[in-house]
């Protein structure tokens, strides 16, 4: 099998499987939204997250170290200034791949920086009790910059930090100061109410706690990917339509109480996908992250029939949609040991079914590919889906084995882009 580099895009690479010339059997892979490759002056190279010669640079965005300061500075993808500085005393860092790592910037805290393809996340790691609970860091994120910066924190089994976050203007464009302040706080489940509630007993706390201020490149709003819920009760019709994140969101579960009729999904869009019209699609798998809480549950998944599908704008479009091709995949997902912890796992989809009806049809165009996964049944547990494995930069994952009518041709070049 080798790589058609001239038909790379900065999401996807082709792939000749063919056994002998002028077959013209290719394969696919395109990322939902991470990059696999980055532009080095017109030509498309493989992503490298590697700190090298003190910084990153075979990226979509390219930053340094600091020599003498505890942080980075750079450009984003969008060529804009970016920078991040904690203001603790300089320590001198270790590095192993992409991840940068500053030891005891102050009582009982460390500081990582980890290079990922779409963010670069920063982490504040509190490794027991006493640890220091305020820090403030210099920011820098010129207007109009695509993403934003994240402060989130839990403890190590996940649950929710309180924490405040206050901004002073410095008075140098698009720089403030935020001062991080944790309150020694978690959120856990009242065993009476059955509602979360801060708590700051020491039992309840699972050090190490890790806060991080992390800035992202991607759209956060809308952007290809997204969840959809609608519930009717007897009296009342709750709809709603929210996007997923530059981190793992639940797009599908069933609803509380039984009576209750509820409708939930979500979709995931590819784009610039140009395999030719009546190709013969000899495999079509869609990976995505996913679990279910107990026992199993089934969900169904459809692919959009529109030459140029858009997102979605009401939450029915999504739990039904009105454009799709013939038929529907149905895939039944099970509480297993490997969901175990995260409730969720690799789920890989066979749509080949889907994708073959796409290709076939007469509105497709080339262009794009949009997935629904969606459900309106009542069960006694709950499905999670996810775009992307959470707390990784690994996202979902689209690969078609497919035969084209006669050998490659220019117009074979695919564009694979988010948003």
């Amino acid at each position: 099998m080798k790589e058609l580099k001239e038909l790379r895009t900065l999401n996807a690479k082709i792939f000749d499987t063919s056994d002998e010339p002028g077959e013209g059997n290719r394969r696919l892979v395109a990322r939902h939204l991470n990059p696999m490759h980055y532009d080095n002056d017109g030509v498309l190279e493989d992503i490298d997250m590697t700190v090298e010669n003190g910084g990153v640079h075979k990226c979509g965005y390219d930053v340094d170290l600091y020599p003498d300061k505890i942080g980075y500075h750079g450009t984003a993808p969008d060529g804009k200034a970016i920078e991040l500085e904690l203001l603790e005393n300089y320590v001198e860092p270790t590095i192993d791949g992409n991840k940068v790592t500053y030891p005891n910037v102050s009582q009982n805290v460390d500081l990582q920086i980890i290079f990922l393809p779409t963010m670069i996340r920063v982490n504040r790691i509190l490794k027991a009790q006493g640890a220091k609970k305020r820090a403030q860091f210099r920011v820098k994120r010129e207007e109009g910059i695509k993403g934003k910066l994240l402060n989130l924190g839990a403890d190590s089994e996940g649950k929710k930090t309180e924490l405040q976050n206050v901004e002073h203007e410095t008075g140098n464009p698009h720089e403030k100061l935020i001062t991080q302040t944790w309150s020694g706080k978690v959120a856990v489940m009242n065993k009476d109410t059955r509602k979360k509630e801060w708590s700051a007993k020491p039992e309840d706390i699972k050090y190490p706690v890790t806060i991080d201020p992390t800035s992202t490149f991607s759209i956060a709003a809308n952007a290809d990917d997204g969840g959809a819920e609608i519930s009717k009760f007897t009296f009342t019709s709750v709809t709603s339509l929210r996007a997923a994140y530059s981190v793992a969101s639940v797009i599908l579960q069933n609803s509380s109480p039984p009576s209750t009729f509820v409708g939930k999904g979500g979709w995931v869009r590819f784009t610039g996908i140009t395999i030719p019209q009546s190709a013969t699609i000899n495999s079509a798998i869609l990976n995505f992250y996913g679990g279910v809480s107990s026992g199993s549950a089934t969900f169904n998944a459809k692919v959009d029939s529109r030459q140029s599908p858009g997102n979605p704008t009401s939450a029915w479009g999504v739990i039904n949609p009105a454009n799709v091709v013939s038929g529907s995949v149905v895939k039944t997902v099970t509480n297993t040991t490997t969901f175990a912890g995260a409730n969720h796992a690799l789920i890989d989809l066979n749509v080949t079914s889907l994708v073959q009806a796409l290709v076939n049809s007469y509105e497709y165009t080339n262009g794009e590919m949009v997935f629904y996964a969606n459900k309106s049944v009542v069960e006694s547990n709950i499905i999670y889906l996810y775009m992307r494995d959470r707390g990784t930069s690994k996202d979902a994952e689209l690969v078609i084995n497919f035969t084209a009518a006669g050998p490659s041709t220019p117009t074979d070049k695919t564009t694979f882009h988010h948003g």
